[in-house]
């Protein structure tokens, strides 16, 4: 009978060893896809959204908006990760930040039909 406890806890000791290195490279990848993402926008945001969304600006104008552009986004990751906590929080934890993610996908697909 000792010997099932002990055989119990190291498969479950494993099993939280492996979890742990699962979250820990998912993690990983999912905020180096996040980053690398945010550093070609901001690459591009310097280099062609203001002439191609501001076109009438002055040059320095026109950059000036389209980072600004670029920093409420920015800006916005925060809140969008409050809201997502809050929302799994009070209802089912798998369904809205699924929802969210949906939409967030829906208005990516928007911006290359939005641009002139």
């Amino acid at each position: 009978m000792n010997e099932n406890k002990n055989a119990t806890a190291d498969e479950s000791a494993a099993y939280g060893r492996t979890q742990l290195r699962r979250a820990i490279i998912a993690s990983t990848v999912g905020t180096t896809v996040e980053w690398y993402d945010f550093f070609l926008y901001s690459t591009v945001t310097g280099l062609v959204f203001a002439k191609l969304y501001f076109p009438k600006s002055a040059p320095l104008i026109g950059t000036l908006e389209a980072f600004s552009v670029y920093f409420v986004g920015f800006l916005a990751r925060p809140i969008g990760a409050a809201t997502r906590v809050q929302c799994g929080k009070h209802s089912r934890r798998f369904r809205r930040p699924l929802a969210a993610q949906d939409i967030y996908l829906v208005i990516c697909a928007g911006i290359p039909v939005d641009s002139p």
